[in-house]
């Protein structure tokens, strides 16, 4: 009774692994075939073929050659990237009024990467490699951490640019993405990323003067002089950010919405545009020297954020960069941004720029 009971268990133990070795593949299979494909269409695994900014050599620079128009006061028009169409509204509009359709472009989807992506419109040429690796520091290096002389100014040439308060997923036609309000537009933004910085040691001014009010034209005249006075009061000002919000919409009236998510929270997309006057141009004379520091921001920015920053704008452009080699002009998001994720994405960037600054002292 043992033995015939031992023989069946056997039998039964050699049908049991002789099932799973024809079962077990065919289930196994087509999972991974699945997950596969899963992790291809979420961007985990490269397409080749695809118009986005990945690159998979670290601490390389890449550029991209494209054509950019820009109006008489500065605003880059939007130039087209990838942007996905599974985005629903959180709000119904009201039918008697004109709207159109907004769409969130989550950066959170791309692939992560450690490298410097780089929109470069000047075909200049201009090795940007060899310039990510000159030294930038010369103006800051000696700078004593919590002195009471600021290093920073932080300014808006269009200082009434606003977000919105939360997501509709629309927008009206006569809505007005401007304010006074310093506490919904840009000055906001710039007052968070002041505190991180100042929290790092480092002596921050933050001017909310209205360049862009009343009028628009001519305001970043003003904002250079503001800028300069800024110069003459404080001579250890050798860091100096014009911050404002972007625009990305389309002719046909399509608003984008960029954002990323930063350790489980939405932030604003940011983009950093540097000029660049290879043919002597438009006067900007010292913009070999001033490339540098805003390459590095970028590999600073992509380095601890991935895909927070969009591609850095590379284009014959002078704007007020040219007044200290180390000058950035940073865009936060655009008009279709909340202003939660606008401010997020101004302490992000208070950190990044605190490393930068902090690597580089003496």
């Amino acid at each position: 009774m043992k033995i015939l009971i031992k023989r069946k268990f056997i039998i039964k133990f050699k049908n049991f692994f002789y099932l799973l070795s024809v079962i077990l593949p065919l289930t196994l299979i087509p999972a991974i075939v699945f997950y596969a494909g899963y992790l291809y269409l979420d961007g985990s695994i490269k397409n080749e073929n695809a118009p986005i900014f990945t690159f998979n050599a670290p601490n390389s620079l890449i550029t991209k050659q494209n054509t950019v128009e820009n109006d008489r006061d500065g605003i880059l028009n939007f130039q087209g990237e990838v942007i996905p169409e599974d985005i629903f509204s959180l709000a119904t509009p009201d039918p008697s009024r004109k709207y159109y359709e907004v769409k969130e472009i989550d950066a959170s989807k791309s692939p992560d990467k450690w490298v410097i992506s780089v929109n470069d419109s000047t075909n200049s040429g201009t090795d940007l490699n060899e310039f990510c690796e000159r030294d930038f520091s010369e103006n800051f290096s000696d700078y004593e951490l919590f002195s009471e002389e600021p290093l920073v100014l932080i300014y808006h040439t269009h200082t009434s640019e606003s977000f919105e308060q939360s997501y509709r997923g629309f927008y009206y036609e006569d809505d007005i993405f401007r304010t006074e309000d310093t506490d919904k537009n840009v000055c906001a933004v710039g007052e968070a990323m002041k505190n991180i910085l100042e929290k790092n040691g480092i002596k921050v001014i933050h001017d909310t003067t209205f360049h862009d009010v009343p009028a628009y034209s001519g305001a970043y005249s003003r904002s250079e002089s503001t800028v300069m006075n800024y110069l003459n009061k404080y001579p250890s000002i050798k860091i100096t950010i014009d911050l404002h919000r972007d625009a990305m919409i389309t002719d046909e009236g399509l608003s984008y919405k960029p954002t990323v998510k930063i350790e489980g929270k939405k932030a604003a997309q940011m983009m950093l545009i540097a000029g660049c006057d290879v043919n002597n141009e438009i006067g900007f004379d010292n913009w070999e020297e001033c490339l540098p520091f805003s390459l590095n921001v970028q590999k600073k920015a992509e380095s601890l954020y991935p895909n927070l920053m969009r591609p850095l704008m590379f284009c014959r452009r002078n704007y007020n960069t040219y007044i200290t080699s180390t000058s950035l002009l940073i865009e936060v998001g655009t008009q279709s941004n909340t202003l939660n994720e606008a401010v997020y994405s101004g302490k992000l960037m208070g950190n990044i720029l605190s490393q930068v600054i902090l690597e580089n002292l003496k």
